[in-house]
């Protein structure tokens, strides 16, 4: 017999698993409402066009790291932009933006970095910026102007 869970927020019943790896749903830590996915992407995209300038959030970033035959540093220890599929998206997928550039450079402790610029739903422009490549987080902040 399959479980199942009911949505607090659009009220749906889903299946519990589904497609990936998880659940198929996510607890609010302050009122423990049960919220499916989908639901969860439209919460991190209304919170995150609640943010000012300046504000931060927390996201995930995936890329294809170079195409094969590509120099990543065409002079050493030079920073390089890598081109390749990415995009920045919530924990479970379901909010997702494309990445205009990433660019990779280097780090005192974790030894690289990456850094990277989106719009989001809004048109906003945010910077974002993963340390290490054994982590997926990106650290986030929304811009005050237009990426040029």
């Amino acid at each position: 017999m399959e479980k199942a869970f009911h949505c607090d927020m659009c009220g749906r019943n889903l299946p519990t698993g589904g497609n990936g790896c998880g659940t198929g749903y996510g607890k609010d830590h302050e009122t423990g409402d049960v919220i499916c996915y989908r639901c969860c992407g439209v919460m991190d995209r209304d919170a995150m066009a609640e943010c000012k300038p300046g504000d931060r959030f927390t996201l995930y970033l995936t890329f294809e790291l170079h195409k094969p035959g590509r120099r990543l540093h065409p002079s050493p220890g030079r920073p390089c932009w890598i081109v390749g599929k990415g995009k920045v998206t919530n924990w479970p997928g379901s909010l997702s933006f494309p990445v205009r550039q990433i660019k990779k450079g280097c780090h005192n402790m974790a030894g690289v970095r990456y850094d990277t610029w989106f719009k989001d739903h809004t048109g906003a422009w945010w910077w974002g910026v993963q340390y290490g490549d054994w982590t997926q987080i990106i650290h986030c902040t929304k811009l005050k102007y237009a990426v040029a």
